[in-house]
């Protein structure tokens, strides 16, 4: 899901993982990239589905590549009820050779149903079916997992690239002064000591640099992206898990945002769309379903309020 800070060195990943990171953004990235994938080994017809022609190939490795979708996805959401603690490379690796096992099973059934082999239904009498299996489970590793990382690697660079979660802008410095949610004011930062959060929790796996006080989280397939008013960083961490933890500190404003209360400044009209504006000159927009709880949190005020000059 990247899966963790930008600095990866010390940082356990998170155990919090369900079910949620399966969200339709993230299956359908790895629809496409799969899917993609199967059309350009039908077209050039390796050596795997030689004798198709070209349309049976096509064919062949569109259904290898459909049999993969569901394969990923059983492995993550698996892997994520283990709860096991995992840097975010070995979460991504760990995950694809689970789907490993699964997409080999297809694979196997699928190169029996296109005939692509002369003589399998006697190999497998010869041999037997976990010979034969782990020979496939051999060939299909490799190119497989390396498909899967690569799905992953631009999160996956992002969060390895920096020393530590991008800084705050000079001048972007919490105020000194608290004020309660929808003012036009920056609120004093919650010092860490005094903000309570599950062992190896959301907050807990937050880099010291920019302390505890959320203003705002944004989820993106299965990373989560944290904002403080000294900067930002991503994780590997599930939303709905953050909402729960944080409880009535704010409230989810958008399927992929949550946002503090203390830091909520207003709402406005953008066209049609109403946006929640947030301390440091942070929107958001709110979603249509969720606009009748956030209007009745934090008001109808639909002022725009231009950012503190500092």
């Amino acid at each position: 899901m990247t899966l963790w800070s930008d600095s990866m060195a010390g940082l356990p990943a998170s155990p919090h993982l369900p079910p949620g990171i399966l969200n339709a953004g993230f299956l359908k990235l790895v629809s496409v990239a799969f899917l993609l994938l199967g059309v350009i080994f039908g077209l050039m017809q390796p050596v795997g589905s030689v004798g198709l022609g070209r349309a049976g190939a096509v064919v062949f490795w569109v259904l290898h590549a459909v049999a993969a979708i569901p394969c990923l996805a059983v492995a993550v959401w698996l892997l994520a009820r283990l709860r096991i603690r995992l840097s975010p490379w070995a979460f991504v690796v760990t995950s694809g050779f689970i789907a490993t096992v699964g997409f080999s099973l297809a694979a196997l059934g699928l190169e029996v149903l296109f005939a692509v082999q002369d003589n399998y239904l006697g190999d497998m009498t010869a041999s037997g079916f976990p010979v034969l299996w782990l020979d496939e489970f051999g060939g299909v590793a490799p190119p497989f997992m390396l498909a899967w990382v690569l799905v992953n690697l631009p999160r996956l660079m992002r969060l390895g690239v920096g020393a530590a979660a991008a800084p705050a802008p000079p001048g972007q410095e919490p105020s000194a002064e608290a004020r309660p949610a929808v003012s036009g004011e920056a609120p004093r930062e919650i010092p860490r000591s005094v903000v309570e959060g599950p062992p190896g929790g959301l907050l807990g796996q937050l880099p010291e640099s920019l302390g505890t006080d959320v203003v705002l989280l944004s989820s993106d397939l299965h990373y989560l992206y944290v904002e403080t008013p000294r900067g930002r960083t991503m994780l590997l961490y599930n939303l709905s898990d953050a909402e729960r933890e944080l409880g009535a500190r704010g409230i989810r404003v958008h399927r992929g945002h949550w946002v503090a209360d203390r830091h909520v400044l207003g709402l406005r009209r953008k066209g049609s769309q109403l946006v929640c504006q947030l301390s440091g000159g942070l929107e958001v927009p709110v979603s249509r379903r969720r606009q009748a709880a956030v209007v009745a949190r934090y008001g109808r005020d639909t002022r725009y309020h231009p950012p503190k000059q500092r």
